[in-house]
């Protein structure tokens, strides 16, 4: 009886192993299709020059953020207003060193994406509502919050800092900011950023006291622009027809990889065959959708926004607000787009060097990724709303130049 029992397994084994094999095999993924190419299929973009290839009747708005501390990471709104500063809130506060207030930025300090500020708007508050800020710390999340528009007493009890430099260009001044919690809470708003970042820091709000001027361009030498704490303008446009043109460029470029790329741009990894870019890379605060084409934005000299919702406010309620943008300059890259704005984590290539040989470049040879904007006035936007191109650039004209 044992050697019949023996002999059944014996012939039942090579079945079951048939069976496990053909289950692990089938919950595989089958392999990515990999289609073949070379260098010579990476096309530069073209513009279109020919104003006619740009469709205007059906360019919308399909995303808004703001990003209310300069390099930490953003909010994404459905609506949003702006005044000749930029939009509501918008790059309001930064972190500095505290030895020298030099700003910081996702260029030193790539972490910062995981610093996590929160628009709490409270019409009823003196202050109009919070700003809460996440900062993820190895002994835990540790969160506070910050008036979004602090009274003039509360402004008193606050250093201000005069000497706050940017880029070594850029001279500006902040308030030092306090909690809504201080001096009960031990720690301040700068001792727990300290210990994210591992140095001392200060979070700083630009104060309304002192005015930084955006620098004119060659096409508006007399450009009056206040602004809070960006990089140079008020209002960031991109379009998502310009971000596909571009991810296709990069799963070209990676499908290429190794030795095939020129040595200025290797390093791309395999990992980006078929994967998109994130817009949040480039940290717009407009992204805009339907003219058909990429890079069309780079055409554009003054648009105006035409909101499509019942919720926008009345003929009465935007009395003396205007929804005209001048696009005053094209955005020059840095490697500050190479940050993955959900891990922090810093990628050696993308998406900077592929823009430096393929992508979009101005008359400098800079590689360029959107448009830089000033608004006429106060204005109001919302996600689907249309936008009306009034103004282009001249055919041998670009937009900042």
């Amino acid at each position: 009886m044992a050697n019949q029992y023996l002999l059944l397994v014996a012939l039942l084994l090579p079945v079951v192993a048939i069976l496990w094999s053909k289950r692990r095999t089938s919950a595989v993924a089958p392999p990515v299709a990999r289609v073949e190419v070379k260098e010579s299929d990476i096309i530069k973009p073209v513009k279109p020059l020919n104003r006619t290839l740009v469709q205007t009747d059906h360019i919308t708005v399909s995303r808004l953020f703001v990003f209310p501390i300069k390099s930490c990471r953003g909010t994404e709104l459905q609506e949003a207003r702006w005044t000749p500063i930029g939009f509501e809130y918008d790059r309001k506060w930064c972190i500095v060193k505290a030895e020298d207030q030099r700003v910081l930025t996702l260029r030193q300090h790539a972490e910062m994406v995981h610093i996590h500020p929160r628009i709490l708007p409270d019409p009823t508050s003196p202050y109009g509502g919070v700003l809460t800020v996440e900062v993820p710390l190895s002994t835990g999340t540790k969160t506070f919050s910050l008036p979004l528009n602090p009274t003039p007493e509360m402004l008193e009890t606050w250093r201000r800092c005069s000497d706050v430099v940017m880029f070594e260009i850029f001279e500006m001044d902040g308030y030092v900011c306090q909690s809504l919690s201080q001096p009960q809470e031990q720690e301040s708003p700068s001792d727990i950023l300290s210990a994210f970042l591992g140095r001392p820091v200060l979070l700083l709000m630009k104060s309304a006291e002192e005015e930084r001027m955006a620098p004119p361009t060659e096409a508006f030498p007399d450009l009056v622009a206040p602004v809070c704490y960006p990089d140079v303008y008020p209002i960031h446009f991109a379009s998502e027809e310009s971000l596909e043109s571009l991810s296709s460029t990069v799963n070209l470029a990676a499908q290429l990889g190794g030795t095939e790329l020129p040595k200025e741009v290797r390093g791309i990894a395999g990992e980006w065959v078929g994967r998109k870019l994130e817009m949040e890379r480039f940290r717009p605060n407009i992204v805009l959708k339907g003219s058909g084409v990429p890079y069309a934005e780079d055409l554009w000299r003054e648009v105006e926004i035409e909101s499509q919702s019942a919720s926008a406010p009345t003929q009465t309620q935007t009395k003396g607000m205007s929804q005209i943008i001048t696009v005053v300059d094209q955005c020059a890259r840095c490697l500050l787009p190479n940050v993955d704005p959900s891990t922090g984590i810093r990628d050696p290539a993308i998406p900077n060097k592929v823009i430096t040989r393929y992508g979009n470049a101005n008359r400098k040879k800079k590689p360029i990724f959107g448009t830089y904007a000033v608004p006429e006035g106060d204005g109001y936007v919302r996600v689907g709303d249309r936008v009306r191109v009034r103004k282009w650039v001249g055919v041998d004209e670009e937009v900042g130049m």
